[in-house]
């Protein structure tokens, strides 16, 4: 069977989310199967030591912004990488790299062009949203890792259902999987609960505080949140201004996944937008109660009342009253957590994960499509929009 050569495009390697799932692809595809390439768009906050070890020739742009004077530079360096590199695949993630990359790939003739969709487009409107669609002509397959993903690739983007697939994600649960189920008494009488999330606005760690600062009944309540963020500053403000800063603590970022969820007996992931979240995914396999918003993915994962407790977003009241019930039912919480590790333990491993993946570019047609030449649908879409 002969490699299929995949050259994934993304901004930055970063230990967290979609970069790092993306290193641990790239480190553990099996070479017979898919030869990677990969190319940072950025690459200002590449860390290294995520693909120092792999055999995987990597091109750096360089381009903090598309609006850089170094683009046509960067656009002749992409074009010239991926001839050099005989590519087949070109796999996009996040905005500016599918902008950039989408078109030169057909440039190049390459023979399947990727997007991945891993988030609901919260974000997507406006430019961006006239800019996915245009380019829809030029992609010839869509990943989503959950289906409430691929609705919105279909609905928003206007892409062809047949165009979108869901491949299911993966994560390391090896070290999660082997953690001690919490207690009964540490449940009921000195419960933390905790959130791991970046600290920005569609996380909503607001509703997280506003729930804890509900709960006077429950004062041995501790909850932790691990993440950074733009709202860090102003969500320490408000903890202290409310005297809760022993109760409430910003951790920060963590090294140790297992770690923090080792000393956390009920998990909580708050979004008001989500893909399909390893946050959830981690908690589960760590076999804690999770208490998560009715978004995204999170209820392809969730059955509401057996794995984990389902609420509706920007509802702090809501989750104080969840929290209070796991609490007030130390059972209950224990039988959620285990039948949570349970659910996730076999699917979304991430061995799994690049048997799938693996499968998937091997299916993929090795010889150029029939799409159109880019200079041809960019006048196509010039003229439709330009009509009256």
């Amino acid at each position: 069977m002969t490699p299929r050569r995949v050259c994934f495009v993304v901004e930055n390697l970063l230990a967290a989310g979609t970069e790092l799932w993306l290193s641990r692809m790239i480190e553990s595809l099996d070479r017979r199967l898919v030869e990677p390439t990969l190319v940072l768009t950025d690459g200002s906050q590449n860390v290294a030591r995520l693909v120092a070890s792999c055999d995987c020739p990597t091109l750096v742009l360089g381009l903090r912004t598309l609006k850089s004077a170094k683009l046509p530079q960067a656009m002749w360096r992409l074009a010239k990488f991926l001839r050099q590199h005989a590519v087949e695949v070109v796999q996009v993630h996040h905005a500016d790299p599918t902008y950039l990359a989408v078109p030169i790939a057909r440039i190049c003739r390459v023979p399947s062009v990727v997007q991945t969709k891993y988030d609901a487009g919260y974000w997507l409107r406006g430019a961006d949203l006239r800019l996915h669609r245009m380019l829809r002509r030029w992609i010839h397959v869509t990943i989503a890792n959950c289906h409430a993903c691929r609705a919105a690739a279909i609905e928003q983007e206007r892409a062809p259902a047949s165009q979108v697939v869901v491949v299911d994600n993966g994560i390391d649960m090896e070290n999660l999987l082997a953690l001690d189920p919490p207690s009964v008494e540490s449940i009921g009488s000195h419960p933390r609960i905790g959130m791991m999330a970046n600290l920005r606005p569609i996380k909503d760690p607001h509703s997280l505080v506003s729930a804890a600062l509900l709960l006077d009944d429950l004062r041995n309540c501790e909850f932790r949140l691990a993440g950074d963020g733009e709202l860090r500053r102003e969500l320490q403000k408000r903890i202290d201004a409310a005297g809760a800063g022993t109760a409430i603590r910003l951790l920060g970022s963590v090294e140790s996944v297992h770690e923090f969820w080792r000393d956390v007996e009920i998990g909580v992931l708050c979004s008001r937008s989500e893909g399909l979240p390893h946050a959830l995914i981690e908690g589960m396999a760590a076999g804690r109660a999770m208490i998560a918003t009715r978004v995204g993915g999170n209820s392809e994962i969730i059955e509401d009342g057996v794995t984990g407790v389902l609420i509706d977003a920007g509802d702090p009241t809501a989750l104080a009253a969840a929290i209070r019930r796991l609490v007030g039912h130390p059972d209950e919480t224990l039988r959620m957590g285990q039948a949570a590790r349970e659910a996730v333990a076999s699917r979304f491993q991430l061995e799994a994960m690049f048997r799938r993946f693996e499968d998937f570019y091997q299916r993929l047609p090795a010889t150029s499509s029939a799409l159109p030449a880019p200079r041809a649908a960019l006048e196509q879409e010039h003229s439709t929009a330009s009509a009256p």
